[in-house]
């Protein structure tokens, strides 16, 4: 997406945003032969909307267009506000995805452990326990399932 973006957007019916999105997502992703996608984060996307209604409508239409238009399994992040029991940041995404995994950061002990738990995973079960992970580097995330902590 180009640099000014937002400005060219943000007065456009939600409809034409999200087709300009999903588009140039497409055209990328069979450019590259993608079967992958991720959106780290979401919130660049969301062009400054001030409106929580309509904005939530975006989303929803965006999330369900990436969904029925490329293909691809994808996977979108979205900050929590610190502090807040708020599972996204616009209070939408956990409705709409088939999974939910919530990356915490907790006290153990005199040390803080990074920490994962499934909230929601449609069509399979999810454990609901709090597991410890790593961050590897040439891994990536290396979740210790074999430890749960309290």
């Amino acid at each position: 997406l180009l640099p000014d973006f937002v400005e060219r957007v943000k007065s456009k019916p939600v409809e034409t945003i999200v087709n300009s999105i999903v588009e140039s997502l497409r055209e990328e992703v069979e450019r590259i032969g993608a079967q992958r996608l991720v959106i780290d984060p979401i919130a660049p996307l969301v062009v400054g909307e001030e409106d929580v209604v309509r904005m939530r409508e975006y989303v929803r239409s965006l999330l369900t267009s990436i969904e029925r238009r490329l293909g691809t399994t994808t996977l979108i992040t979205s900050e929590v506000p610190t502090g807040t029991l708020k599972l996204s940041r616009f209070g939408v995404e956990e409705f709409l995805a088939s999974g939910v995994i919530v990356l915490t950061l907790r006290r153990v002990g005199g040390r803080f452990v990074r920490a994962l738990w499934v909230r929601k995973m449609r069509w399979r079960p999810a454990e609901p326990a709090l597991y410890p992970f790593d961050i590897v580097p040439g891994k990536g995330i290396v979740v210790h399932g074999d430890k749960r902590l309290a």
